[in-house]
């Protein structure tokens, strides 16, 4: 008896254990993964950054009925003494019944601006007065507070979904590098534009709401290999919500994957369209 019970223990054990990895909770994080990657780069508005860009994937319900739901971060210092700290989120419920898509972000930055409009220089070329800047350019710190989430729901059992979206872009303690103000800087300067729309020089807030359609057809949202993917987005910054004045923006972007090779998938060619 005692030679049939070991192998009887050990095979309910694995029964068990494989009906536990099948168990999948509604609305929970199954299947939970996490990439703490470390992050270097460079470019000309940063210089060098440092310091993580962590990713995670996971499912809200049954893999089998449920897109692959994505996370991704970036926690960055750069050598223009700049702090980056940003997240990215979609968001598929149990049945793919819900979609949340989330942009946060919390900038402590600058960046050279030209201007806008006709006035704008055309020529590259360096600042007689300013060796280290080109012509028209002026250097701002500013810090941005960034919310935007929306929540769209699923038709029937369809690739498409409407839903609401809030968003909120707060620019504050911007300043210029320049201890005094040049004159020939001032058809291209921040501060003339603002005061010229009636905008405070130094914090403006856009608060609103959005309407947005999707369509979303793609294999794996995540990393796709085939198929596509549609956003249209109609956002409006009311005063009645925070905004500084009045505005609206409309937003589409348009994605679509071939895949090239059936042997290794990974061979494909993707084309995306974006308005704003």
């Amino acid at each position: 008896m005692k030679r049939y019970l070991l192998p009887l223990i050990f095979l309910i054990s694995g029964l068990i254990l494989h009906a536990q990895e099948k168990t999948f909770i509604p609305n929970r994080f199954n299947g939970l993964k996490i990439v703490p990657l470390p992050a270097v780069g460079a470019n000309p508005a940063n210089g060098w950054m440092f310091g993580m860009a962590p990713s995670a994937t996971w499912r809200m319900g049954n893999p089998e009925t449920t897109r692959l739901s994505n996370f991704v971060g970036n926690f960055l210092y750069t050598t223009k003494k700049q702090w980056i700290f940003s997240s990215r989120s979609n968001i598929y419920l149990n049945e793919n019944s819900w979609i949340l898509i989330g942009d946060w972000r919390y900038f402590i930055t600058s960046q050279p601006t030209f201007g806008l409009g006709s006035s704008a220089p055309n020529d590259l070329g360096t600042h007689p007065d300013l060796p280290l800047q080109q012509w028209g350019e002026q250097q701002m710190d500013f810090r941005l507070v960034r919310f935007y989430e929306a929540v769209l729901k699923r038709i029937a059992d369809s690739k498409f979904y409407l839903g609401l979206g809030y968003h909120l872009d707060i620019h504050s303690r911007i300043a210029n590098f320049l201890e005094e103000s040049l004159p020939t800087f001032g058809q291209f300067s921040h501060d003339y534009h603002n005061e010229k729309n009636g905008f405070d020089t130094d914090r403006y807030v856009l608060s609103g709401f959005s309407i947005n359609a999707v369509m979303e057809n793609r294999d794996i949202p995540v990393s796709p290999y085939e198929r596509n993917f549609a956003w249209i987005q109609y956002k409006v910054n009311p005063t009645l919500l925070g905004s500084d004045q009045s505005s609206s923006t409309l937003l589409l972007d348009y994605r679509h994957y071939f895949n090239l090779s059936q042997i290794r998938k990974r061979n494909i060619l993707a084309l995306w369209g974006m308005g704003n």
